[in-house]
């Protein structure tokens, strides 16, 4: 893994777990890259392509997501609406089979102080009461970055750490990336609130500082979410335990 992708992770990660210092909800997100793989005959060009574009719509890559799926030849040719589709059936398939693996992921390792919370919001997205959660996986999605962070030390020592964790480990490189590029181009993407048209996905300055329309939260918002959440978990799994993948 290059330098600069460990820098431009860390610098993402310091931003976000320091947003409550800012004076306005901007933040400057690094370009991120996609680091090379020397596999022969490995298809970068469609990896980096299929990531990209799921990530940007909201759709991370998690230590529970099948990535046969994920890189599907025909999702690069799909609308928005389509991809979403194709998540949710894929989620909801086989008795809720994808669902709750990643719920099952979630409550066994997310941080003891958002357990009962995040028990709460998955009982409400089952009942369709999935509006009130939005701002709660906000928050939530933030708690966690920042406790990844809280587990290593800052600086030149972390981005060693986790350099020594997951140098070798490609499939952890590709869902960091799918996760950056969701900060990136969508939660975290600055719109101010002088623009009369909202972005199509769920955006955390727009959220949290009452300029969104709640009528507008729809359910795969709420789906979107708490995958990026599962996807959170296992990064933060990975680094705290040295997994081989």
């Amino acid at each position: 893994m290059t330098e600069n992708f460990f820098e431009s992770q860390y610098e993402i990660f310091d931003a976000i777990s320091n947003i409550g210092k800012f004076k306005a909800p901007v933040i400057d997100i690094p370009n991120i890259t996609l680091p090379k793989f020397d596999f022969p005959d490995f298809d970068y060009g469609h990896l980096e392509k299929c990531t990209t574009k799921l990530s940007s719509y909201g759709w991370t890559l998690s230590g529970e997501m099948p990535i046969n799926y994920y890189l599907s030849e025909h999702l690069l040719d799909l609308k928005p609406y389509n991809i979403d589709q194709y998540f949710v059936n894929l989620f909801e398939e086989n008795n809720q089979e994808l669902f709750n693996s990643i719920k099952k992921a979630i409550l066994e390792t997310i941080e003891p102080k958002w357990g009962e919370l995040m028990e709460m919001c998955f009982s409400l997205y089952d009942s369709d009461s999935f509006t009130v959660i939005i701002p709660v996986l906000i928050t939530t999605i933030e708690g966690e970055i920042s406790a990844i962070l809280g587990s290593f030390s800052y600086g030149k020592p972390l981005i060693g750490e986790m350099k020594k964790s997951i140098k070798e480990e490609r499939f952890l490189q590709i869902v960091s990336y799918s996760l950056c590029k969701y900060l990136e181009k969508s939660l975290f993407k600055t719109h101010h609130f002088s623009n009369q048209r909202r972005l199509t996905n769920i955006n955390r300055n727009w959220v949290l500082h009452g300029r969104d329309d709640p009528r507008q939260w729809t359910k795969v918002d709420a789906l979107k979410l708490l995958n990026v959440i599962s996807t959170l978990q296992f990064i933060k799994s990975c680094l705290k335990e040295g997994e081989n993948i």
